[in-house]
């Protein structure tokens, strides 16, 4: 399958397109026929060297993908050869293909075409983890002010305007700032 590498980190011009070998499933997992990958802050980091991604043979970047399942491990039970996912990973999403355990998947919506899809993960699914899941929203205000700190910094990303919108739709006020001249 067709991937793309980094055999060393700087600047776009490290990316390089090769041929490497097709991923196999383990016994819990599916192997994903990428359709779509997104482009975050992350995965500008990783191609610097900056955020490193898992241990892999060589070292394929991306964070966030979606796509069919085209195979399954055997004990994979929620998905079928077919089944339209994305989901979100510490890098290999810029390859034809990728494994991934079956519990760190999830359905695409059906309003959701896969190249919309693929931008989700990043910028809705992990400020979504972070506010409304250990913070406890919508169930309790009152744990909003454990994660306060989360709910105050970093609005400049996709994932920081998410994070706005999120206790907003709960009925939460919403505290937001930014730095001027930082990027």
């Amino acid at each position: 399958m067709r991937a793309v590498v980094l055999r060393t980190h700087g600047g776009p011009e490290v990316l390089a397109i090769e041929e490497v070998p097709d991923p196999s499933p383990g016994p819990p997992e599916g192997i994903v026929g990428v359709a779509a990958t997104a482009l975050n802050r992350a995965d500008l980091l990783q191609r610097r060297g900056l955020y490193p991604g898992p241990p892999m043979a060589v070292e394929i970047p991306g964070m966030e993908y979606a796509g069919t399942i085209a195979a399954v491990g055997e004990r994979v039970e929620r998905w079928s050869v077919g089944d339209a996912v994305m989901g979100i990973v510490g890098g290999g999403a810029y390859a034809e293909q990728i494994a991934v355990d079956e519990r760190q998947v999830m359905a695409v919506p059906e309003a959701v075409g896969l190249p919309d899809a693929a931008a989700i993960p990043a910028a809705f699914l992990t400020p979504f983890h972070a506010l409304l899941v250990p913070g406890g929203l919508p169930r309790t205000r009152s744990r909003l002010r454990n994660t306060r700190k989360d709910a105050e910094t970093s609005q400049e990303t996709g994932a920081g305007q998410e994070r706005q919108q999120q206790p907003g739709c709960s009925g939460l006020s919403i505290v937001v700032t930014g730095l001027v001249g930082r990027h």
